[in-house]
């Protein structure tokens, strides 16, 4: 896949934030241009969620003024919400 301009293609992921508390993590998901290697968005939660993944991209698509299907949305590991979680 390429990117000819910005807001064509967005990958995102997810990193573990470790905390103070062993085995207990904040989420930082993160949305990162392709073409500009701009971050249009990011977000620490306490859990990983569809939801809250959902409701970020929202953001961004308000904040970038981006139209239905005008991103292709990539994520290099496969799906970054694991069967389970809400």
């Amino acid at each position: 896949m390429n990117a000819a301009a910005p807001n064509q293609l967005y990958s995102w992921d997810i990193t573990y934030l470790a905390t103070a508390i062993k085995g207990q993590f904040y989420y930082l998901y993160l949305f990162l241009d392709i073409f500009s290697r701009q971050i249009v968005g990011w977000q620490v939660f306490e859990a990983e969620s569809s939801r809250y993944a959902s409701e970020l991209l929202r953001d961004i698509y308000w904040h970038e003024g981006l139209r239905p299907g005008q991103v292709i949305l990539h994520s290099d590991n496969g799906s970054p919400i694991p069967k389970g979680y809400k």
